[in-house]
C-alpha cells in the first residue's frame, strides 16, 4: 500500500509540474438584481467582453458561460457580438480571444437575482500581459461598470469582484468549483494508487 501511495504521489506532482492540469477554471456567479426591478433606468444589458493579452489574436484561450438563471427575468431580443463570439442568453456563450476585442451584449429583463456557470481556460500568454475576460451590466444609458474581472494565467484565473455604483448592486457572489484540470489529476492519482488488483489464492490450490 505504501508503495502505491508513493506511485500515485508521483503521478500527480508529475502531471502538475508538466502544466497538464492547465484545464478549465470553474466559478458559479450570483448577482442580486433586485434593485433593477423596480428601476426606470432600462432596458438593462448584460455585456461580457474578452480581450487578448498578446495583441496576436492568438485564440488560446476560451471562455463559456452557461446555465442561466434569471430568476423571474429574461433575456430579451438579439445579442449583438463582436468578434470570435458564439451564442446568446437563451442558450450558452463561447468567447474566444480570436480578435484582440470580442464582445457579447443582450438585453434583459431583471429578476431578484441572476445567476450563470463561467468555465475558463487557463493558458498563458506569451509577453506577460494576460487575456482579460470581464462582465458589465449597463442601464438604457449605458451607465455602469465591469462587476467582474478575470485575469487568466497560467492554470489560474482568479476573479475580482467589484459593486455597481450607478445602478445600486453589490458584487456579485462567487463561488469557485473544482478545476477540470485537477479533477483529471486526481483521477491518475488514484488509478496509480489503486494499482493492480492483488489475486488471491485459496487454501490447498497448486
Amino acid at each position: 500500500m505504501r508503495i502505491r501511495l508513493l506511485i500515485g504521489l508521483s503521478v500527480l506532482g508529475a502531471v502538475a509540474l508538466s502544466g497538464t492540469v492547465s484545464g478549465s477554471v470553474l466559478y458559479d456567479v450570483l448577482i442580486n438584481t433586485s434593485p433593477l426591478m423596480t428601476s426606470s433606468a432600462g432596458p438593462f444589458s448584460l455585456d461580457f467582453q474578452f480581450t487578448d493579452g498578446s495583441g496576436t489574436s492568438d485564440g488560446n484561450n476560451t471562455v463559456t458561460v452557461s446555465n442561466f438563471d434569471f430568476g423571474s427575468g429574461a433575456p430579451i431580443g438579439m445579442p449583438i457580438i463582436v468578434g470570435g463570439v458564439v451564442g446568446d442568453l437563451t442558450s450558452n456563450i463561447t468567447m474566444t480571444d480570436v480578435e484582440y476585442f470580442n464582445d457579447f451584449m443582450q438585453e434583459f429583463t431583471p429578476g431578484a437575482t441572476l445567476g450563470f456557470r463561467l468555465n475558463l481556460t487557463s493558458n498563458e500568454d506569451l509577453g506577460g500581459v494576460p487575456d482579460e475576460f470581464s462582465l458589465a451590466i449597463y442601464d438604457g444609458a449605458y451607465n455602469g461598470n465591469a462587476m467582474l474581472i478575470a485575469d487568466i494565467r497560467a492554470n489560474t484565473a482568479p476573479l475580482q469582484t467589484y459593486p455597481s455604483e450607478a445602478l445600486a448592486l453589490d458584487a456579485p457572489d462567487v463561488v469557485p468549483e473544482p478545476s477540470t484540470g485537477w479533477l483529471f489529476a486526481g483521477g491518475l492519482f488514484l488509478l496509480a494508487l489503486g494499482g493492480r488488483p492483488a489475486i488471491s489464492k485459496a487454501k490447498g490450490g497448486r
